[in-house]
């Protein structure tokens, strides 16, 4: 079993030695390993209008922008207001709406930081990736793809967090660790 505040404050306590204008890779790393499954923005096309292309755009062109250090907007506050009542979901969508609910819950971590610069929201980042894994698991849809899915991203996580810290990571890092993610399809 694993210690979700222990490893919390593991990723604090990186993070907090970083340079601060690369710190937001932390968050945009964990968002786009939110945003690994097409059924979320199929789901958010259905609520929020446009289509699920054109949201995925969106979503890419804000993590791109905040990767790339320009912190000052954010574009997708209009997808953040997106509501649904949850007892309306049919049951074959239930996994895309509580990743919908993950995803905009991460790009909302991530646009604290941006405003408020405090590593807490990157590591909350973190944990809704985590408890999106952990979902995913729990239902069987990660299948045979990772071994501990969990323990994995918690390891991936670390591992990501020391490289940002330690200056190692190139700008064509933001699926680092997170390649077995992408081969999962969609639920």
């Amino acid at each position: 079993m694993f210690d979700i505040e222990a490893h919390k404050k593991y990723l604090e306590s990186i993070l907090a030695t970083g340079k601060f204008d690369n710190l937001a890779r932390f968050g945009v790393w964990c968002c786009i390993g939110l945003a690994h499954d097409d059924s979320i923005f199929e789901f958010l096309a259905t609520h929020a209008g446009g289509t699920s292309t054109q949201i995925r755009q969106r979503v890419g062109d804000y993590l791109d922008q905040v990767w790339n250090g320009n912190e000052n907007s954010n574009p997708l506050s209009d997808l953040e207001q997106v509501d649904w009542d949850p007892d309306a979901v049919e049951m074959e969508d239930d996994a895309a709406a509580q990743g919908a609910t993950d995803l905009l819950a991460g790009l909302s971590f991530l646009a604290q930081w941006c405003t408020g610069h405090n590593v807490e929201r990157l590591v909350a980042c973190a944990e809704v990736l985590i408890n999106r894994i952990d979902y995913l698991e729990s239902f069987e849809l990660i299948g045979g793809h990772a071994a501990n899915p969990v323990e994995n991203e918690m390891n991936a996580q670390k591992n990501f967090a020391r490289d940002l810290v330690a200056g190692i990571l190139s700008d064509q890092d933001k699926r680092k660790y997170h390649e077995w993610l992408f081969n999962l399809g969609t639920p």
